[in-house]
């Protein structure tokens, strides 16, 4: 649930590709 949280909260930041990014690798992608 937390890689959710975290993959919502980029992707409303920066956009959807980090998002998926954060929940394909499971952590933080600073990219």
């Amino acid at each position: 649930l937390r890689r959710y949280i975290v993959a919502e909260a980029v992707y409303q930041n920066s956009g959807q590709m980090k998002a998926i990014h954060l929940v394909y690798l499971g952590t933080p992608a600073v990219v």
